[in-house]
């Protein structure tokens, strides 16, 4: 029965390939597999490919090893444009990850009459944007904290505080998962700047303070 050509694809193949051919292409990228796949081909000889794809997976493991690779000793290191460029530690390519890091947005919303307190941002992912006041760490911060925060930002000595939200509301950019709370600032701060309710939709604001406004705006009067 003729069987088919099939070449194995594991990391030392895509490794002993990309030091061959000297190929860059990240190998944890799917559009790169076609790629190897076919490097992969045309190498294969005409039979017994099961022997010959453990025996270059065989030679993965113990020759081009993905660190210090038996390059003085290895039998093909004339056919090798890594070898010969002095490129062999560079590959294979993996893809750059973002890591993606947490944070933690507690924002205050300070009412006086129908009016509630907003600020510009001036740094950051949302700069020139509105938003509440808020504070911004790595962790999440009890109650205390975020009390001493808002009374030397704002240099009143102590405020009421109610969390709105019981869930913290998510929102996710390409590098930076958010957890956001929302408190209801008591208006005996007299902190008398603030916008008209209505007026809100006038300042340009994150998706995030659009998803709180969204679901918690009636109950506060600013939908």
């Amino acid at each position: 029965m003729f069987r088919k050509k099939h070449p194995v694809l594991d990391g030392n193949v895509f490794r002993i390939i990309s030091r061959i051919f000297e190929i860059y292409n990240p190998i944890d990228v799917s559009e790169s597999r076609k790629i190897f796949k076919k490097k992969a081909l045309d190498i294969m000889p005409k039979k017994r490919f099961g022997d010959y794809n453990q025996a270059l997976m065989d030679f993965g493991s113990i020759v081009c090893k993905p660190v210090s690779p038996l390059c003085t000793s290895c039998e093909v290191s004339s056919l090798c444009v890594a070898f010969r460029k002095n490129t062999v530690t560079k590959l294979p390519v993996k893809s750059k990850k973002i890591k993606v890091k947490k944070l933690f947005f507690d924002y205050f919303l300070i009412r006086n009459n129908k009016k509630y307190l907003i600020e510009r941002i001036n740094e950051g992912i949302w700069k020139n944007l509105y938003q509440f006041p808020a504070h911004t760490s790595k962790t999440k911060k009890n109650k205390k904290t975020l009390n001493k925060f808002f009374s030397k930002k704002f240099l009143h000595d102590s405020i009421e505080m109610e969390l709105i939200n019981s869930e913290f509301i998510e929102h996710n950019l390409s590098h930076i998962k958010i957890k956001s709370r929302f408190w209801l600032v008591s208006n005996k701060t007299n902190i008398k700047d603030g916008i008209f309710t209505e007026m809100l939709d006038q300042y340009p604001m994150s998706k995030l303070m659009h998803k709180f406004i969204e679901k918690y705006g009636s109950k506060l009067s600013i939908s």
